[in-house]
């Protein structure tokens, strides 16, 4: 199917207690336009995640974020 030019695709994914030192998880999020990426980022979370389900959670937050600003800067450009 064909996907809409102006349509934000976000891909989120989390590695829960993934540093060997701190025992911190990452969280790594990809922004795609039209099956195109835009941005990507991987960093290592701020709180200590409980469970493989709160860090996922805190990953889809980041991604959130991402979402909102990537659309926001396009809705100034007219886009």
């Amino acid at each position: 199917t064909e996907i809409p030019v102006h349509e934000i695709v976000n891909f989120t994914y989390s590695d829960w207690a993934g540093d060997l030192n701190t025992r911190n998880s990452t969280s790594a999020t990809c922004e795609f336009i039209a099956c195109r990426p835009l941005s990507w980022l991987a960093k290592l979370q701020h709180i200590k995640a409980q469970s493989s389900w709160e860090a996922e959670y805190i990953a889809m937050g980041d991604g959130a974020k991402d979402t909102m600003y990537v659309r926001n800067a396009l809705r100034k450009l007219d886009f």
